[in-house]
């Protein structure tokens, strides 16, 4: 809502019998959601939002229904339910019979210096709803303010009444996936709307969308099972869909989801749409080669290099040639992606990128390179495109890419540049991690077996003033390399200086935050620095990241029970003796809280 500066009331509704054979409570509510998706749509924004105002009963429990008003409230009690701040307008109204459809009055409560309240009248005739719905929007538009364009509707709308009553109806059915409101409703049946009125119209670009949306949704809710939104998905897939690009967008969603059956029949449908997507052409010839049917995806690729170009084919026809070891059609196909790259960044104005696609085909060129055997040698030109590469990639991961590229190709001094420069930037934590090995590679010598030797050393307990000199050096030279400063905080562990490797392992925590083990040191450091609150809060995160590991689990009740919180260390005691009673820091964990008197400390 921070965003929103205009807001829809529900109708009050005050007719007798349903228009265009949909409940007058209904439209109450799906009328104005529907004006907001219009109005929204034609503004590239959203800012008009609609209240869904759930019902309660006389102490105030919600009753699973949605409020309905027979009047329309007073406006100072509207006002009360909004955010005041950036607040512009709200619009209540109500809908009654009229002699020919139904009368909706609108009634528009503009803030500012002065308020403005202004009354709209609008008949719906049931004879032409889309038309008198699309009227309403463009005068309710034009007094407001907002865009409105015809053509937004022309590409995703329909002409066709019957299908939109079915979408209004969709509308009711995906607010109603609301876990407070769902109660016994089948989501299936809720959201079925959707794909009648797709029956009714193909070409109905926003029933797909609020059924892929509402089914997304559901499904992160817990409100709809994969099966019921597999078929829901079947049922929309059948209607031969007309929208190509949402089609990939949800082929592209069911993968993520590991649906690869169903996926590939939404990019099959998808590709075979005239002007196919591009992204769709790309997705599925992955999908293809993961399951060895190289050839269909070959041709993917290839028809995606003839529509569009994209460095992203180049890339996927290169790692194909790598596959089967033909290093000259590997490598040209190389050349001609980074060539196309090149091109792409000196003159981005004139390409039509397609928002999402990130490239990767540095990452492949990375990886290949990284991989190649000894009697492969990269062509000449590759060096010399990457360096001209170096003044035109700015997006932190394909920096670091052209960095580790550059490096094994012999470009120490530019890679250097490229590495320093995109690390403290790149979100993937496994491919930083790979940046930030090989940036250490380029800055001490021997890297590999210095680092590996230093390790040897803490754990067999030798000279660890020089084991913290040089992990000290790799911390400041390379701050994105966890490894060391995890390594550094256990040297300052083994000495006992708390504070210091309570300081070393929470930077180490704050670049690998999916490592339980490293949680587990800050909490013991945190424990002996006296903070308690810190110590408990970071073995929460080691057992949110590792909910199985009793020792976890045992140090936990073993902190609070020395902080004197009796109860809960019990049970998270009863939790590790659930998942390991034989692990000897369970058996040690419990003979403390038995009484026993034995030396414990957290693990």
């Amino acid at each position: 809502m921070r965003d929103q500066g205009l807001f829809f009331f529900p109708l009050a509704d005050k007719s007798q019998a349903g228009a265009i054979d949909i409940e007058g409570a209904i439209l109450s509510r799906r009328i104005p959601d529907f004006l907001c998706l219009c109005l929204n749509e034609a503004s590239d924004a959203d800012k008009i939002g609609l209240l869904e105002i759930r019902s309660a009963d006389e102490e105030g429990y919600p009753t699973g229904e949605w409020a309905e008003f027979d009047e329309m409230p007073e406006i100072e009690d509207a006002m009360a339910l909004l955010p005041q701040e950036g607040l512009e307008a709200v619009i209540l109204g109500s809908i009654e019979d009229a002699r020919r459809g139904l009368l909706i009055k609108l009634q528009v409560v503009q803030e500012g210096a002065v308020r403005q309240i202004t009354e709209i009248r609008h008949r719906l005739d049931p004879t032409r709803v889309v038309d008198s719905l699309l009227a309403l929007c463009k005068k309710l538009a034009r007094h407001l303010g907002l865009p409105f364009h015809p053509k937004n509707w022309d590409k995703l709308g329909t002409p066709n009444d019957r299908a939109m009553a079915h979408f209004l109806l969709g509308l009711e059915g995906a607010s109603s996936l609301d876990p407070q409101i769902i109660g016994l409703r089948e989501p299936r049946t809720l959201l079925e709307p959707f794909v009648q009125a797709l029956e009714q119209d193909p070409e109905f670009g926003w029933a797909l969308r609020k059924l892929h949306w509402a089914i997304v949704e559901g499904l992160g809710e817990f409100t709809v099972t994969t099966d019921e939104a597999l078929a829901l998905y079947d049922g929309a897939l059948e209607t031969w869909p007309a929208d190509a690009e949402l089609m990939a967008q949800i082929g592209e969603f069911l993968a993520s989801i590991d649906e690869d059956e169903q996926a590939e029949e939404w990019l099959r449908q998808s590709v075979e749409r005239d002007n196919p997507p591009i992204g769709a052409l790309e997705f599925l010839g992955i999908l293809l080669a993961n399951r060895g049917e190289m050839l269909q995806a070959r041709n993917l690729w290839l028809a995606g290099v003839k529509l569009d170009g994209h460095p992203d084919f180049f890339a996927h026809l290169a790692r194909l040639a790598f596959s089967e070891s033909q290093w000259d059609e590997a490598w040209d196909k190389v050349i001609r992606g980074l060539r196309r790259l090149s091109e792409r960044r000196l003159h981005p104005g004139e390409w039509d990128e397609d928002e999402g696609r990130g490239g990767v085909l540095l990452r492949y060129l990375a990886e290949h390179l990284a991989d190649l055997e000894e009697k492969v040698t990269p062509p000449e030109d590759i060096g010399g495109i990457l360096l001209d590469l170096c003044e035109l990639t700015w997006e932190p991961e394909d920096r670091m890419n052209l960095g580790i590229c550059l490096t094994l190709t012999g470009h120490e001094t530019e890679a250097l540049q490229a590495l320093h420069a995109a690390l403290p930037h790149v979100e993937d934590l496994d491919r930083r991690d790979i940046g930030a090995e090989m940036l250490c590679e380029l800055v001490f010598e021997e890297f590999d077996q210095e680092f590996a030797q230093s390790v040897d050393t803490l754990e067999e307990g030798g000279d660890l003033e020089t084991v913290a000199d040089y992990l000290s050096k790799v911390c400041d030279s390379v701050p994105q390399f966890w490894p060391a400063w995890f390594f550094l905080g256990k040297t300052h562990e083994v000495r006992e200086s708390w504070e210091a490797a309570l300081n070393a392992y929470e930077r180490a925590a704050f670049l690998r935050r999916d490592q339980s083990e490293i949680f587990s040191r800050v909490a013991l450091c945190a424990h002996q620095c006296a903070m308690s609150e810190k110590a408990i809060a970071s073995l929460d995160k080691a057992i949110e990241i590792e909910p199985h590991d009793a020792g976890l689990h045992a140090d936990k009740a073993l902190l609070l029970h020395i902080e004197g919180h009796k109860t809960e260390a019990l049970e998270a005691l009863d939790t590790a003796e659930t998942l390991d009673p034989d692990l000897d820091a369970v058996q040690r964990v419990r003979a403390l809280l038995l009484g026993k008197n034995i030396n414990v400390e957290p693990q």
